[in-house]
């Protein structure tokens, strides 16, 4: 289950306002899986996601796939 559009909102202005990137351009989707591959926060040979599910209430999750993640990526940079 994904957030509300509202907390997506409310995410990106917090970010905004601390300068911090909010999309991301000049990146190939490929690439940034592959050099997910290598974080040093996998646990048991899988990526973890901590992703957001309201309010003060986030899901761990390792069972992201890459073709989910690719889809994400290229939806944030105008591609898809």
């Amino acid at each position: 289950t994904m957030c509300d559009e509202n907390l997506v909102m409310r995410i990106i202005i917090v970010l905004e306002q601390l300068r911090l990137p909010t999309t991301w351009t000049g990146y190939d989707a490929d690439a940034v899986w592959e050099a997910m591959q290598t974080d040093k926060k996998r646990e048991q040979g899988k990526m973890r996601f901590v992703l957001p599910l309201a309010l003060g209430k986030v899901v761990v999750r390792n069972d992201v796939t890459r073709e989910e993640v690719i889809a994400v990526l290229t939806k944030d940079a105008g591609l898809g």
